[in-house]
Order: C-alpha cells, then sequence, then structure tokens
C-alpha cells in the first residue's frame, strides 16, 4: 500500500500540487475567517478548472466556475 502511494505522489504534476496546496490553505483559512481565503479559492477552481477541461470531465469543470464565481462574488 506504501509503494502504491508512493508512485501516486510520483505521478502528481507540479500544477495540481499547487492547485491541493492552495485548496488546503484555502480551508485553513476560511476555518480561521481570514479574508484571504477567497484569494486561494480562486487560485485553486482556476486551476482545477484547467485541469478537469484537459480530462474532459466538463461537469467537473463546470462546478469550478461555479465555485470560482462564488468565490469572486
Amino acid at each position: 500500500m506504501g509503494e502504491e502511494l508512493a508512485r501516486q505522489l510520483r505521478e502528481f504534476s507540479l500544477i495540481e500540487l499547487i492547485a491541493v496546496l492552495a485548496a488546503i490553505a484555502y480551508l485553513v483559512l476560511a476555518i480561521r475567517q481570514n479574508i484571504l481565503c477567497w484569494f486561494f479559492a480562486l487560485v485553486s477552481t482556476a486551476i482545477y478548472i484547467g485541469l478537469f477541461i484537459d480530462a474532459r470531465l466538463y461537469m467537473e469543470s463546470f462546478l469550478n466556475v461555479f465555485y470560482f464565481g462564488m468565490a469572486v462574488y
């Protein structure tokens, strides 16, 4: 199991890692009620939109467009 996890982690691209870290930063900042959380929401959702379109996951892309709009609002 540990080998499989290590293999999957090696397959992450840099942009995917940035999106995950931005999403985690959003969560932590939202819990702390820090206004900067919305910046990280914009970053992570923008990256996920591109990743999901590239993977042809159009409904996931649309969902992230909605999240992006909510972060802007």
